[in-house]
């Protein structure tokens, strides 16, 4: 399980409003003054994700909750994700090539197409992973008006 902080920003009913804020190695790692991940990570705004959940810990607007998502949901979207337009590039190309004309442009042309045609097929399926709320965090709040500047 794959497990991540989270805070409340809204309860009502069954689910509640969770913003995740996004978490990164670089400010304990010694080589961040040389590493140009780092130098990266620091020019782009982190931007938190906001989430609806079902409320099974009965968390408050402002408490930290700790959300898990399984690994193998984890593996199954990233495959969907990456390798599904990759092999839809690929097929594509190889298909233009060999059904139309075995040139250089219609390569192209057919695996631009194949690669759209991929990802128009991952954004048509929208089964989004199972995320979990596992636990709520004792003892720690925050101010509403803190988390919804953010």
């Amino acid at each position: 399980m794959i497990e991540e902080s989270a805070v409340v920003i809204e309860a009502d009913g069954g689910t509640m409003l969770i913003e995740v804020l996004p978490q990164s190695a670089c400010g304990s790692c010694n080589a961040k003054s040389a590493c140009g991940t780092s130098l990266l990570s620091s020019l782009f705004k982190h931007r938190a994700t906001r989430m609806r959940v079902d409320n099974s810990v009965n968390a408050r607007a402002g408490d930290h909750v700790v959300v898990g998502i399984d690994e193998s949901e984890m593996v199954s979207g990233s495959v969907r994700l990456y390798l599904w337009p990759l092999l839809g590039l690929i097929g594509g190309a190889i298909a233009a090539q060999s059904l139309i004309n075995p040139s250089e442009p219609s390569a192209i042309i057919g695996g631009l197409s194949g690669m759209a045609l991929a990802l128009w097929l991952v954004h048509q399926r929208k089964d989004s992973p199972h995320i979990k709320v596992l636990r709520r965090e004792p003892g720690i709040a925050v101010s509403l008006q803190n988390a919804k500047k953010t």
